[in-house]
């Protein structure tokens, strides 16, 4: 909860879309009653201010690195809630990115799903725009066994859906390229 009040805060404005986004994350991980409950602890997470590298060292040491991945999608799913991503809110995300040890590619990867660019699909695979079909090939398999749905079933519906989302990006931007370069 930490986490998520640290990316609503970061544009300064607290919007009723992503407090929004918020219940609807509780209530489908854990049900209305839990959702109701930690909305107001929420509301009270949002006034105050936390040390945010010690929050993410803790849950780093407590989840393990497929479920930090998708606590990135979640954030990166917050900060569009409104429609837009702003700048502050991608900065925020990269400091907790950091501290929770994820790596810059991976970063790179979640991110592209949410902002597009020219290069979001290679990006999304984490491969260089100039690299060879074997090597986007090989990128392909490795993204889509690290992201697969299976690595973070134990976590919940929610969670399993952020990781079917980035799944199916992974399919979609691996299949632009072959289409893009006629592989």
């Amino acid at each position: 909860m930490v986490l998520l009040a640290a990316v609503m805060r970061a544009d300064e404005r607290l919007l009723k879309s992503e407090l929004t986004y918020v219940k609807q994350f509780f209530v489908q991980t854990f049900g209305e009653e839990f959702a109701q409950e930690r909305m107001i602890l929420f509301r009270d997470i949002l006034q105050q201010d936390y040390a945010l590298r010690d929050v993410c060292r803790q849950i780093k040491r407590n989840m393990d690195h497929p479920a930090r991945l998708e606590m990135i999608h979640l954030l990166f799913g917050l900060a569009q809630a409104d429609g837009r991503i702003d700048d502050t809110e991608i900065a925020v995300i990269g400091r907790i990115a950091g501290y929770l040890g994820i790596s810059a590619d991976d970063l790179g990867s979640i991110q592209a799903m949410f902002v597009q660019d020219s290069q979001g699909a290679y990006h999304i695979l984490e491969v260089d725009p100039q690299a060879d079909e074997k090597t986007i090939k090989k990128a392909y398999h490795r993204m889509a066994n690290r992201y697969h749905p299976d690595k973070v079933n134990h976590l919940g519906p929610e969670f399993l859906t952020l990781a079917e989302e980035k799944f199916k990006a992974i399919n979609e931007a691996y299949q632009k390229i072959r289409a893009e370069r006629g592989i």
